[in-house]
């Protein structure tokens, strides 16, 4: 019998690990601007590890091991196992063991769940505890269901303003790719319990319920991989139910008429027509699902990274490096061609890049012997006719999420189920003498005694160690998200450098460098334009900016010296110091721009950047020789097109310079901002008509771009369309009845081209205003 300490000890330990099961599936940060993804992350790193330490300390008391002998544990634990060693291989040991913020794709993340699958196989034993484990998984789910709702028909803002900072795709889950991903579970668990448990009135009342409002908010979202494997497990839960049915009553009353109702939604919106989400969606607002690389275009780089290093690919957590560096080349002309992804189609065969055959053979062989110990599960539970509910649950439920490891990205919440529905598996097993349980004693022996003591202690050490960092990293994301300046004032600005030093002091990461550096040259602009400054406090208070700046810059290159972004920041910082005259700084940039380019090879974005370099340095042909590179690579690209447009313009090619900005608004349907420029350009060259027609198109795709408002107005005014002009001019009168220039125009006086600063910078309620949109020229 346990003792008491032993008991609190076994308890702490299961509560806080079904707890941190519970939590993490709604878990979000109120009123803090830090991402849902991180602040699961860091619940579910500190509550597993302070689930482990409990179960230390509990074994240190008992002086006992008891861990079911199964071996899918052991080839588990080869996960993380792989994801160390190759972490020793990649180009960055910071971004491979611990990650920016607790990615799924680090060693870190890998030990976590490996210690969730661990933990899970140990406490859930009974069919009391497992029966726990699945009210926590459906209750949190439940919670995120409600809350979704209440988006959907009120407004999370409108309830509780500023409380949701966090949430930024509308949802407690993340992406709703992850979002879809999980109520398809959600619906598959719901026609398990229901053809499988017991049957319980009010419990099937509530799974019919909840499986059917999770069915809408799946067509809401239409994710097709989600539909394969709800119409697939539907399917399968169907023909159990029928044979199962068959078998105890040949007149088939009970028939599984839900399962079969999901089995068709999912075939309809799978081969028919997706009208009625179309319409769902654009009700309830249009929701946007996340997108990855192709299935050809992940493949691609299978060859480049194994041939980098074969056993260990390129390092955990290092998709971004190498997608920058072995891209497809027809990915630039989609509107992905800037995107950074940091996974493949899939987050399993993204492993094959990023931990090589040998981490990739590690999960396969995991899956393997999964898989073996479910079909051999299932071949004893027939032989004895023994209950078998929540050995299939688990089984089912971890089956579901395993495949969608291989055919989508989960989040680390999904993880968590598919690792912590494999333990419970193994624990349902136990439960039903289907596996035995290893006892090892070590106190008994005075030989081992003092290893086994000693090395629970330091794993107890490391375990609060660990918490002790993650908490420290949680900090400094806490820290970092609140650094962006309010405006761009000397206070403002030093505000947001005492932040994001804070958060240095906590976690080196280099995106934390990346932004300071950018502090600090917001910085110099502000005191190099403050002409109450003396000559040597000027010369001092720059000076000392400079070599801050240089410090973040690279810093951030030492800390991952990979990533192309850290040089290419390094130049635009350069650049930026170019244009005040610092010594060395053009060669400082061209180098930094070039080793970018060298990590992200042909890249448009960072040959524009060249250009622009070249444009500062006065070297108009080599500013046009790097246009003219990036418009090969992405014969669309607005901004080249824009910034040819301009060195025409000022070279007196007026028409070459329009040519330019109208190829642009043909590649740029839909986008506000570019017609914008075109219409600044026709207005610079006097062709108010031009102008007219494309400020009136900026202001129909977006009626809140009042900078193109007020040139529109002013276009009207010299086209002599003076009422229209005053209509313009009006409305801005009502948004910003303070602002000078908009007061003058307003009242007929002379007014500068000049777009206010204010019109730019200060918010509108969108609520309150609806400005009309232009009438179109007779």
């Amino acid at each position: 019998m346990e003792s008491k300490k032993l008991r609190i000890l076994n308890l702490l330990s299961f509560y806080t690990l079904i707890g941190t099961f519970f939590l993490s599936i709604f878990f979000f940060l109120p009123y803090v601007p830090v991402s849902i993804e991180v602040a699961k992350g860091f619940l579910l790193s500190v509550g597993v590890t302070l689930s482990i330490f409990f179960w230390l300390m509990a074994r240190l008391v008992d002086g006992k091991f008891t861990i079911p002998k199964d071996r899918l544990i052991i080839f588990a634990g080869l996960i993380p196992l792989v994801f160390l060693i190759a972490s020793f291989f990649s180009s960055s040991l910071y971004l491979s063991i611990f990650g920016q913020g607790f990615e799924v794709g680090t060693f870190g993340t890998m030990l976590v769940l490996f210690l969730v699958l661990f933990l899970s196989s140990i406490y859930f034993q009974t069919e009391s505890r497992i029966r726990k484990f699945f009210k926590a998984i459906l209750l949190g789910s439940a919670i995120v269901l409600v809350v979704q709702f209440l988006q959907l028909f009120v407004g999370l803002d409108k309830l509780a303003p500023g409380m949701f900072m966090g949430v930024t795709n509308g949802n407690l889950l993340g992406t709703w790719n992850n979002f879809a991903f999980l109520f398809g579970g959600v619906v598959v668990l719901c026609l398990a319990m229901i053809e499988l448990l017991p049957k319980k009135k009010s419990i099937t009342i509530f799974l019919t319920i909840f499986c059917i409002l999770s069915l809408f908010l799946l067509v809401l979202v239409n994710i097709s991989f989600v539909w394969i494997l709800v119409g697939i497990f539907s399917l399968v839960v169907f023909v159990y139910s029928i044979s199962q049915n068959r078998a105890e009553d040949r007149t088939l009353k009970n028939f599984p008429y839900l399962s079969f109702f999901v089995v068709l939604i999912s075939l309809l919106f799978l081969v028919g027509s997706n009208s009625l989400s179309t319409i769902v969606a654009q009700y309830f607002g249009a929701i946007n699902p996340e997108f990855y690389p192709s299935v050809s275009g992940t493949f691609e780089l299978v060859r480049p990274a194994l041939s980098h290093n074969p056993l260990f690919g390129t390092g955990p957590n290092t998709f971004a490096l190498d997608w920058s560096m072995w891209r497809p080349q027809e990915i630039f002309q989609s509107i992905f061609w800037n995107v950074d992804f940091k996974s493949g189609f899939g987050l399993i065969p993204t492993f094959l890049i990023t931990t090589g055959i040998i981490g990739f053979l590690a999960w396969i062989l995991f899956i393997i012997v999964f898989i073996l110990r479910a079909l051999q599960s299932v071949f004893l539970i027939i032989k004895k006719r023994s209950s078998s509910h929540y050995v299939i649950l688990s089984m089912f439920l971890a089956l579901y999420f395993w495949i969608g490891a291989f055919i989508s990205n989960p989040n680390v919440v999904e993880l968590m189920l598919a690792f912590a529905a494999t333990g419970v598996f193994i624990g349902s097993l136990v439960s039903m003498n289907l596996l035995a349980l290893h006892d090892g004693t070590f106190l008994e022996d005075p030989r081992t005694s003092f290893f086994s003591i000693l090395g629970l202690v330091l794993l107890m050490i490391l375990s609060i160690s660990t918490c002790y960092a993650y908490t420290e990293k949680f900090s400094s994301l806490i820290y970092y998200s609140y650094s962006a300046p309010k405006d761009t004032t000397r206070e403002s600005l030093l505000n947001s450098e005492a932040k994001i030093l804070k958060a240095i002091s906590l976690d080196k990461n280099d995106a934390y460098y990346r932004g300071l550096s950018q502090i600090y040259l917001a910085e110099i602009q502000t005191v190099v334009a403050d002409k109450t400054l003396s000559a040597d406090i000027l010369k001092t208070t720059t000076q000392g900016l400079i070599t801050n700046t240089e410090s973040s810059v690279n810093s951030a290159i030492k800390q991952n010296p990979k990533y192309y972004m850290n040089w290419k920041n390094a130049g635009d910082v350069y650049a930026s110091l170019l244009s005040f005259g610092v010594t060395g700084s053009y060669e400082s940039s061209l180098g930094a721009y070039t080793q970018a380019l060298t990590l992200s090879p042909m890249n448009p974005g960072i040959l524009l950047s060249l250009s622009q370099l070249e444009v500062i340095h006065k070297d108009t042909e080599k500013a046009k020789s790097y246009i003219e590179e990036a418009l090969k690579v992405k014969p669309n690209y607005i901004d080249a097109l824009f910034a040819r447009a301009q060195l025409k313009f000022d070279e007196g090619d007026k028409s070459g310079a329009i040519s330019d900005a109208e190829l642009a608004a043909t590649y740029a349907q839909g986008d506000a901002s570019t017609y914008f420029k075109l219409g600044s350009l026709k207005y610079s060259i006097g062709d108010f008509v031009g102008a007219i027609s494309a400020f009136e198109m900026s202001v129909r795709i977006d009626p809140y771009y009042h900078n193109a408002r007020y040139l529109l107005g002013l276009s009207y005014k010299k086209a002599g369309r003076l009422d229209d002009a005053h209509t313009q001019f009006g409305i801005l009168y009502k948004l910003f009845p303070d602002n000078t220039e908009v007061k003058n125009a307003y009242n007929g006086v002379e007014t500068s081209p000049t777009v206010p600063q204010a019109l730019s910078t200060k918010q509108v309620d969108k609520e309150k205003v609806t400005p009309p949109l232009p009438k179109k020229a007779q």
